[in-house]
């Protein structure tokens, strides 16, 4: 199942897996590091990280680890 989201009048489709893990990270991760600004937070809800990171790091891509970005 996908979820569609617009960001910034840029349209993105996200696996809804996906999206559950953006939100644990933002929860479990960015919150707890005492990050509570509500631009930062939305800017972590909006980037769709799994967009940047090579095609095989994509199920990762919400966890708190160093990833290999793709080159464009």
């Amino acid at each position: 199942m996908e979820t569609i989201l617009i960001y910034s009048n840029c349209l993105w489709i996200i696996p809804l897996y996906l999206k559950k893990q953006q939100e644990i990270l933002i929860e479990k991760y960015i919150k707890n590091a005492g990050i509570t600004d509500a631009r930062v937070l939305q800017a972590f809800r909006e980037v769709p990280r799994h967009e940047f990171v090579l095609p095989e790091y994509r199920d990762e891509a919400y966890y708190d680890s160093k990833k290999q970005l793709q080159k464009s």
